[in-house]
């Protein structure tokens, strides 16, 4: 019934390289390398491209959108097994 005037977006992250994350692998570079390589984009996120995400969200109403998951994670979701 909020609809019209509330709109719901919900970001799906996987791995965000946050000062958190970076300090967990602190002194183990070859396990955060299997972190990137883990993700078919070759990558985690980082705080800038959440940011983004979140500005273009911000930036037009998109009220078709209301209801929307979307999931930044680098496709990781999408793989047939897990890497750990």
């Amino acid at each position: 019934e909020w609809g019209r005037d509330v709109r719901v977006v919900t970001l799906e992250l996987a791995a965000i390289g946050t000062p958190m994350l970076e300090a967990g692998f602190a002194g183990r570079p070859d396990a955060r390398a299997r972190l990137d390589e883990a993700h078919p984009s070759g990558s985690i996120g980082t705080p800038a491209l959440v940011a983004h995400w979140v500005s273009q969200c911000l930036a037009e109403r998109h009220p078709f959108g209301n209801g929307t998951v979307l999931r930044l994670d680098g496709g990781i979701s999408c793989r047939l097994h897990d890497p750990g």
